[in-house]
């Protein structure tokens, strides 16, 4: 007697309508599959890996409890496959999504640092060419005083300066490094505090700055107590609140 159940696809869904359509569902009931296998993934599996970089005992408790809360559903399904399905393409996702917040995250603090470095140097630029005015004769008098005519001005070494600088360097620090160093002055001193609580990625800073003012407060005050002071706690809740 051939079987009644649902068999596994040639091809994997490359949308998750796609997916509900090949387990021929609703709506309804695929958002609650959706809701207790995205659950079940945050409690056994490693959300940083692939469903194949999985270790097997992890995956066969995940499976194991999955179809435990999802069994009358995936009962109709040869091999239980859309387990299998939804969550090799939910982490799949969740992997590319933090790469591309990590990679703004990195673009940004590069755009800050940037903008700040080149701030500073366009000040120092204008003081060396007021003060370079001031101690040399005008353009016309030094023509004068050689006996020939000059129609460009001397190149001014500031402004090749102030050019390079503006142009970023490649940045090998880690995302919890660069964020500590974009305040001024840097608190990247803290750096192997914040490592040691678990906000060392962009995805856990960005996390962390996601939290509601009160809540990220009294985080930051419970974890730097004796290691930075009431001020310094407000500066860096204060741009965490800004990101």
């Amino acid at each position: 007697m051939a079987s009644s159940k649902i068999p596994r696809p040639s091809r994997q869904a490359k949308t998750l309508n796609e997916l509900r359509q090949t387990m021929n569902i609703g709506l309804v009931e695929f958002h609650a599959f959706k809701i207790s296998v995205r659950s079940l993934v945050g409690r056994f599996l490693n959300v940083n890996k692939t469903l194949e970089d999985q270790s097997n005992e992890a995956r066969g408790r995940f499976f194991i409890k999955v179809l435990e809360d999802n069994k009358p559903l995936l009962e109709r399904f040869e091999g239980h496959w859309p387990v299998e399905e939804y969550a090799r393409t939910h982490l799949s996702k969740r992997i590319g999504h933090a790469r591309w917040r990590e990679r703004e995250f990195l673009k940004r603090s590069a755009r800050t640092n940037a903008s700040t470095q080149h701030a500073m140097d366009g000040g120092q630029g204008s003081r060396s060419r007021d003060e370079s005015m001031s101690l040399s004769p005008p353009p016309a008098e030094q023509s004068v005083r050689r006996g020939t005519q000059h129609s460009e001005a001397a190149p001014d070494p500031t402004a090749a300066s102030s050019s390079v600088s503006a142009e970023p360097l490649p940045d090998i620090r880690s995302p919890i490094e660069i964020f500590l160093t974009s305040i001024r002055p840097d608190f990247v001193r803290f750096a192997t505090v914040f490592n040691e609580i678990g906000v060392n990625s962009a995805e856990s800073i960005q996390l962390l700055a996601s939290c509601a003012a009160d809540v990220r407060r009294e985080f930051l005050r419970s974890n730097l107590a004796g290691k930075a002071n009431p001020l310094e706690i407000f500066v860096i809740n204060t741009h965490l609140d800004r990101l």
